[in-house]
């Protein structure tokens, strides 16, 4: 059995009141990477469309995920940004 040895932190950003795109909390996202130490982010982020489940056409928002690790992956920082 392999152990995985990687410290994952998981953080969840919803906005507040108003009109945000993807994207809004990158400097909260890599202020927070560089309070722990994190200098290597995924080139991409992964956004995932939020549709309404009984009228599929409408879109609620956004679910933006991003990567972040040190240099040798052993922590890691899953950030998700809700739109």
């Amino acid at each position: 059995m392999v152990k995985d040895t990687t410290k994952t932190t998981k953080v969840m950003m919803v906005h507040g009141v108003g009109t945000h795109k993807p994207g809004y909390s990158t400097q909260l996202l890599e202020g927070l990477a560089n309070k722990m130490g994190l200098n290597r982010f995924s080139k991409i982020s992964k956004n995932i469309t939020l549709n309404d489940v009984l009228e599929t056409h409408m879109e609620f928002g956004n679910l933006r995920i991003s990567r972040a690790t040190n240099d040798d992956e052993t922590q890691e920082l899953l950030f998700y940004e809700l739109t």
